[in-house]
């Protein structure tokens, strides 16, 4: 049995899911699943569409405030710190919901 892992893939169109099955037969045979957490920039407030796809929430929050803090810095730091928070709190929303536009079960 398999199941895939994604990464985000840049080219000269953009950017695109790489997808990569990966044997795990007595992982999956034992009723386990891979999580993919997704997130998306614009989702965020943000003009632009930068989307973070990783296994690890905290690692997908991680990437996407380091690519607000690099390519939004000037737009971030003029918010409030209310909203700035508000931002930064609308992440773990995005990775923990289960309606599956921002959690998906591979």
């Amino acid at each position: 049995m398999f199941h895939s892992s994604c990464r985000l893939k840049q080219g000269r169109a953009g950017y695109a899911l790489e997808t990569t099955l990966i044997n795990h037969q007595s992982y999956l045979e034992n009723g386990g699943f891979s999580i993919v957490h997704i997130m998306r920039c614009r989702d965020l407030g943000f003009n632009d569409d930068f989307i973070v796809v990783d296994n690890d929430p905290s690692r997908a929050k991680e990437k996407m405030r380091e690519h607000i803090l690099d390519k939004h810095k000037d737009e971030f730091e003029q918010l409030s710190d209310y909203h700035q928070e508000e931002i930064m709190s609308k992440m773990d929303f995005l990775l923990t919901r289960g309606c599956g536009c921002g959690v998906l079960k591979l």
